[in-house]
């Protein structure tokens, strides 16, 4: 007996098309039962089920070869184990040794490494940004990523100076975890500080007990047009308030100063119906201004890095997102160095 099997498979978003004919196929069954219309049918569904699966299987594994990023990687956002306080999640560390395994990979052009400053602890701020300082000297592929807490006052304005003149460019500030305001008057003093000195500061995005924390970093950063600023988490799931910044890209007092993270948002929503509106709010507010970010120890490098390849961005996107945005970033801090 044989069956004459034909058959196609579209993906409506137009990614891949799959096409099918199968000429006839031999089975060596002669009997009635066999040849009835009713068994070839079913022997016809089942057959082309299976076909279909394996095609089907074939087509996602081409496509997420096809969609892994082989190029350099900066991770901008990556906390350490410095000065005798630990970072740790699950069974994950951000002790140096790990770090130096972890970045070791040629992939790695550079990673910024984060310590947090607690308040009314200056002096054991002191200590970690030194700490901090003296190793990203001593191992150039790392930045360091100091920090102040903003309600330390002079005494956080004055450390912000000495770590300048050290060398560093970036701050890490976090509302939830400092338990701080952005938008309260001693914040902005120290803001206004790093801003002055055209430092680049990174803010965590979300704070689960601050619904306007997005609008209210954003009213800072365009407050303040000499800083740059850095909304990590991409707002986490306040993403979509980052479309203010459409709305302000047209204006003249916009100095574009404001940049995003997707460290933790990329794995948070992966395989979630959310993705295509990251995707999308990532191109509406400009793939240029996105940066990556792994958030270890609290994710996994690795992880961090497949969740961004599953945003299936062209390959031109994902180079800036993955590299050549925090490169720029990198390069504007350096000429700040240089007095430019």
């Amino acid at each position: 007996m044989k069956i004459r099997i034909q058959g196609q498979l579209q993906n409506p978003g137009g990614r891949f098309q799959l096409f099918l004919i199968a000429e006839e196929i031999n089975f060596p069954y002669n009997c009635p039962i066999f040849k009835s219309i009713v068994c070839q049918q079913l022997l016809k569904t089942i057959i082309m089920k299976k076909i279909l699966f394996f095609l089907v299987l074939s087509a996602c594994n081409s496509l997420s070869a096809q969609n892994s990023y082989k190029g350099p990687v900066i991770d901008t956002h990556c906390h350490v184990s410095i000065a005798g306080e630990r970072v740790t999640s699950g069974s994950r560390s951000a002790d140096i040794p790990v770090l130096s395994k972890i970045y070791s990979d040629s992939k790695f052009e550079k990673a910024g490494l984060i310590v947090f400053a607690r308040k009314g602890q200056i002096e054991k701020t002191m200590a970690k940004n030194d700490s901090l300082i003296d190793f990203c000297r001593k191992n150039p592929k790392y930045y360091p990523i100091c920090s102040v807490h903003p309600d330390d006052g002079e005494a956080a304005v004055k450390e912000i100076e000495r770590v300048y003149k050290r060398g560093v460019r970036f701050l890490k500030f976090h509302s939830a975890a400092q338990n701080f305001d952005p938008s309260s008057e001693s914040a902005r003093t120290v803001f206004q500080k790093a801003s002055d000195l055209r430092m680049t500061m990174l803010f965590d995005g979300w704070n689960p007990l601050d619904a306007n924390l997005v609008g209210k970093l954003i009213s800072v950063a365009v407050s303040m047009p000499d800083g740059r600023f850095i909304i990590a988490h991409m707002g986490g799931p306040n993403f979509n308030q980052l479309l203010l910044l459409t709305v302000y890209e047209n204006q003249p007092w916009y100095k574009k100063n404001i940049w995003v993270d997707i460290s933790a948002l990329s794995m948070l929503y992966e395989d979630s119906p959310y993705i295509e509106q990251i995707k999308w709010t990532i191109r509406k507010i400009g793939t240029d201004r996105v940066l990556f970010g792994s958030d270890y120890p609290y994710m996994p490098v690795e992880d961090a890095i497949k969740s961004v390849e599953k945003l299936a961005l062209s390959p031109d996107e994902m180079n800036a997102v993955m590299y050549g945005n925090a490169r720029e970033l990198l390069r504007m801090s350096e000429e700040v160095s240089l007095g430019k």
